[in-house]
C-alpha cells in the first residue's frame, strides 16, 4: 500500500511539472470549396443573337482565405484566361458570384474576331485554378514519386453530382439548331466500287431519300449512298436501297457521317454542306474497302 502511495505521488508530480504551454498540435488547414452552376437559359452562344447572347454561371465559395480564382477556357487545345477574381470579389456578394460572357470576350481571349461576330465556332472546356493564402493551389497533383502522384481534390468531392469544387465544364459558340428533315430527292449520286461486280462508274438520280431527325442537331438518311450500293451489290443480297442507311450530323450547315455501318462489316465516313438557299445536301462518303461516292440531294 506504502509502495502504491508513492507511485501516485510521483505520477502527480510529473503531472504538474508538464509544462502545457510546450505542448503543440498542429492546426488541420482548411479545404478549398468553389462550385460553378452554369445557367441552362445561357450554356452557351448562338450566332444568330451573337451580339447578344451569353454564358452564364454562377460560381460559390464559403473559403475566406481566396487569393486568387482564375478562370480558363480551352478551344481546340488553345488554353486562354478569361477572369480573374479574389477574395474582395467573393466577400461583397456573400459567396456568391454571377458570371456573364459574351462573343466578344472569347474573341479577345483567343484573338479571334470571328469568335465576336458569328463567323467562326467553337466548343469550350472552362477549368478553374484557384490558389490560398497560404500558397496552396487547387487543382494539383501531389507528386509521391517519379512516376507517381494524386490529385490533391478527394473522388468524394470531385466526383459528387453536387460536388464542392467543379473541375470543369464545358460550353460553345454555335450555329442555331436547324430541321433538315424531309424528303429529298437524288440530283445525283455518282460513285465507284472496288469490287469486282462493278468496276465501271456509276451515275444515278432520281430515288427519294428520307431525311428524319434523331436529336437536335442529328439526321438519320433512309440511304446514304443515294442508291450506289443498291445498284453495285444486289448481287450480295441487298433488295433495296434502304439496305445502306446512315447518320449525319448537322452543325452550322456542315454534315458530318457518324454512327454509320455498311452492310458488309465496315463503317461510312464522310462529309459535306447543306445549302440553306436551294436546300440541297452534298456530301461525299467512302468505306474502308475503298468505295467512294458524291451525292446531291434535293429537298422536294
Amino acid at each position: 500500500m506504502k509502495n502504491l502511495l508513492i507511485l501516485m505521488s510521483f505520477a502527480f508530480i510529473l503531472i504538474r511539472c508538464t509544462d502545457e504551454d510546450r505542448i503543440r498540435i498542429p492546426e488541420i488547414p482548411g479545404g478549398v470549396n468553389l462550385r460553378i452552376i452554369v445557367d441552362p437559359a445561357h450554356n452557351g452562344i448562338f450566332t444568330d443573337k451573337i451580339a447578344t447572347d451569353f454564358l452564364s454561371f454562377d460560381m460559390y465559395s464559403s473559403n475566406k482565405d481566396l487569393s486568387l480564382v482564375q478562370l480558363y477556357a480551352t478551344k481546340s487545345g488553345v488554353k486562354k484566361l478569361m477572369k480573374t477574381f479574389t477574395q474582395s470579389d467573393f466577400d461583397a456578394n456573400q459567396g456568391k458570384l454571377r458570371v456573364e460572357l459574351k462573343a466578344a470576350d472569347f474573341a479577345t481571349a483567343f484573338g479571334d474576331p470571328g469568335l465576336g461576330n458569328g463567323t467562326k465556332v467553337g466548343n469550350f472546356t472552362f477549368n478553374p485554378l484557384v490558389k490560398l493564402n497560404d500558397g496552396r493551389i487547387y487543382p494539383a497533383y501531389v507528386k509521391l514519386s517519379a512516376k507517381d502522384s494524386f490529385l490533391n481534390l478527394a473522388p468524394s468531392i470531385n466526383g459528387a453530382a453536387a460536388s464542392s469544387f467543379t473541375l470543369a465544364f464545358n460550353s460553345f459558340i454555335t450555329c442555331p439548331p436547324v430541321d433538315i428533315s424531309g424528303d429529298y430527292e437524288v440530283i445525283e449520286a455518282r460513285g465507284k466500287s472496288t469490287d469486282g461486280c462493278c468496276p465501271k462508274e456509276v451515275a444515278l438520280k432520281g430515288n427519294t431519300i428520307k431525311v428524319t431527325r434523331l436529336t437536335a442537331s442529328t439526321f438519320k438518311l433512309s440511304d446514304l449512298t443515294g442508291g450506289l450500293y443498291f445498284d453495285w451489290y444486289d448481287v450480295y443480297g441487298l433488295t433495296k436501297v434502304e439496305d445502306s442507311p446512315g447518320e449525319i450530323a448537322f452543325s452550322c450547315n456542315e454534315v458530318f457521317i457518324q454512327n454509320s455501318p455498311e452492310p458488309f462489316g465496315d463503317r461510312f465516313s464522310g462529309k459535306g454542306l447543306f445549302n440553306p438557299a436551294d436546300k440541297t445536301i452534298i456530301y461525299d462518303f467512302s468505306n474502308g474497302y475503298g468505295d467512294v461516292g458524291k451525292v446531291t440531294l434535293k429537298k422536294k
